[in-house]
């Protein structure tokens, strides 16, 4: 949907997606966090960057980082600063 928006000049990407914050939560819950890191970083990437909490999916992505046990490649690291 965002990709098909982004042809018009008007318009703005979401603010806010639910589908993403309950995915990474369903795979946070299951201990899949390096699925739950790729989906906030997708959200990132998407222009989605609120997901009702303070920290953000800045903050989601760096704490399944830290759960996860991964280093990011320093692309990635660029997008959670």
């Amino acid at each position: 949907m965002d990709n098909s928006g982004k042809k018009y000049n008007d318009y703005d990407a979401p603010l806010a997606v639910p589908a993403y914050k309950r995915l990474s939560m369903l795979y946070e819950k299951q201990g899949k966090y390096k699925e739950a890191f790729e989906i906030c970083i997708e959200a990132i990437q998407s222009g989605v960057e609120q997901d009702g909490t303070k920290a953000g999916f800045k903050g989601r992505a760096a704490r399944m980082l830290r759960k996860a046990g991964i280093s990011p490649e320093n692309e990635i690291m660029n997008l959670l600063t």
